[in-house]
């Protein structure tokens, strides 16, 4: 009886072929779902964290705005029973409510009510004298678990943060800040967006070292199909087996992504590097015309390089003659690229410090002493007045209460009105900065200068954004006082005599104004 006749080797390598299409497929298909499962673990994760900071720092940007109201509403009120016409004849108070809205993130009204709910003040002043209904506590959503809070962000409803008034020991209202969930999961999209990306990013990079390493997982396979020996070992380590990992984002690579990722950086971004890369080729410009410059030395009538220049029927030579247009063109050049590189610098200021008054920073309130921040001020000023021959005289006693202030955002303040006032005295002058204690625990800051003085037509619109009257101003020095002073619930003034001077008095809370 005969023995059956062995599989032909092609049909063995067609059945190896196949099943290794087949496991290189499952291998793909195993390698993207396990990166899919991993980085919805951390995806989850990452949400319910940045859920929690988001509503975090709502609820604490809340706080600090009421607190702010509310300081400002016990120095107004001096007789509960006349609270409502005190705060409604107090400008200052509606200048905070509605400033509350243009710089608070997600925050929608903010209101001071009665004692029976109904609106003295709101920042949006028709409702005023209608009742009032409390909405949820921000905080009770906070307290719950991950998945309430989650909840809670993507419904269509608005949380509070209250700060109760009181008059000694009498409550006569509250100060309500309106949380909307839509604005805050607006900069909730904006932080997870990166953090898509980076998914995408991280399941197409397995895909594609999955794909790279098959051959080498898949060399069994392959010797089959080849018809060689698979009794030795597949890999090169003992056990004859080979491992390929894929690093995936750590959660706090994915939330150092979601944090740099803010619109307004990014735009700024895009933008300074075409700015950049004009700011170079100008200089490239510059050095090319300055090779340029100049005719080629001559000793003797002729050149340097021995060869004879033509000359004309007069025996002037013809590079002579072209010279002193060629030296006016070169000049004119020039003075294009600085007007050039001048505006690029212009442009540049006013984009960076668009981004900051776009996204002031958050208050972090401590005491700080106006002589000590004065004779700072006096310090960084010190070059510019110097030039412009201006005396700086500073009249701030050191018994002086400290100010409840943000030191490094105040400090700028009245360096952008230094800086003003020394601006406006190109031909020198005397700048008086003082400072008193006054009544309502506030202290009384008067920055003042002997300058040309503003015109009253333009001295109601000095504090709007992008308004200025000089043709290399940016208009956003005395913009970014009255953000920084607004956010310390203090005032700010002015008054002006052409040819005379100018004079802004403020007034801050004191330190021990704080409320804890």
């Amino acid at each position: 009886m005969k023995a059956p006749a062995p599989e032909p080797l092609r049909d063995r390598a067609g059945t190896a072929h196949v099943m290794l299409i087949t496991l290189r497929a499952r291998q793909l298909t195993g390698v993207a779902l396990i990166v899919l499962l991993a980085t919805a673990l951390v995806g989850t994760v990452h949400l319910f964290s940045l859920v929690g900071v988001v509503l975090n720092d709502a609820e604490a940007h809340g706080q600090l705005l009421a607190r702010a109201i509310f300081q400002r509403a016990r120095d107004v009120v001096t007789d509960g029973r006349a609270a409502g016409d005190a705060l409604r004849r107090d400008r200052a108070l509606r200048t905070l409510l509605a400033s509350s809205i243009a710089y608070g993130r997600g925050v929608s009204y903010a209101t001071i009510v009665d004692t029976e709910g109904t609106i003295l003040l709101h920042s949006f002043p028709g409702r005023e004298g209608s009742g009032h209904v409390a909405d949820a506590p921000l905080a009770t959503v906070i307290a719950g678990g991950p998945i309430a809070r989650l909840r809670a962000i993507y419904s269509e409803q608005t949380y509070a943060v209250e700060e109760s008034l009181t008059l000694g020991e009498t409550p006569f209202g509250a100060v309500r800040i309106g949380l909307s969930t839509v604005l805050l999961r607006e900069e909730l999209s904006d932080a997870l967006r990166p953090a898509a990306l980076a998914t995408l990013v991280a399941l197409a990079l397995a895909l594609v070292l999955a794909a790279g390493l098959s051959p080498w997982v898949l060399r069994p396979i392959h010797a089959l199909r080849d018809g060689q020996d698979l009794a030795e070992p597949a890999g090169t380590d003992p056990e004859g087996t080979g491992a390929a990992t894929v690093d995936t984002p750590s959660a706090e690579s994915v939330r150092r992504l979601a944090a740099l990722a803010r619109p307004l950086a990014g735009v700024a971004h895009e933008v300074k590097n075409p700015l950049n890369a004009m700011t170079i080729h100008l200089e490239l410009i510059r050095q090319k015309l300055a090779g340029l410059a100049g005719p080629t030395a001559t000793v003797g009538g002729s050149s340097i390089l021995g060869i004879s220049e033509p000359t004309d029927a007069d025996g002037t030579s013809a590079a002579s003659a072209d010279a002193a247009p060629r030296d006016d063109d070169l000049r004119s050049a020039r003075e294009h690229l600085d007007v050039l590189e001048e505006e690029i610098k212009r442009l540049d200021e006013i984009i960076q410090g668009f981004v900051r008054f776009m996204r002031p920073p958050d208050l972090r309130l401590e005491p700080v002493a106006i002589d000590g921040l004065a004779h700072e001020v006096r310090a960084l000023i010190a070059p510019e007045a110097e030039r412009a021959g201006v005396a700086i005289e500073i009249d701030c006693p050191p018994a002086l209460p400290a100010l409840a202030a943000d030191h490094a955002l105040l400090q700028q303040a009245f360096l952008n009105l230094a800086l003003n006032a020394c601006q406006a005295m190109p031909s020198g002058g005397t700048l008086r900065i003082r400072a008193r204690a006054a009544a309502g625990r506030r202290v009384h800051v008067t920055v003042e200068d002997t300058g040309e003085g503003i015109p009253p037509e333009q001295l109601e619109r000095i504090f709007d954004l992008y308004y200025t009257s000089r043709a290399d101003g940016s208009g956003l020095g005395l913009a970014m006082v009255h953000m920084a002073v607004q956010l310390h619930g203090g005032e700010i003034d002015v008054e002006s005599t052409a040819g005379v001077g100018t004079r802004f008095r403020l007034a801050l809370p004191q330190a021990y104004n704080i409320v804890t």
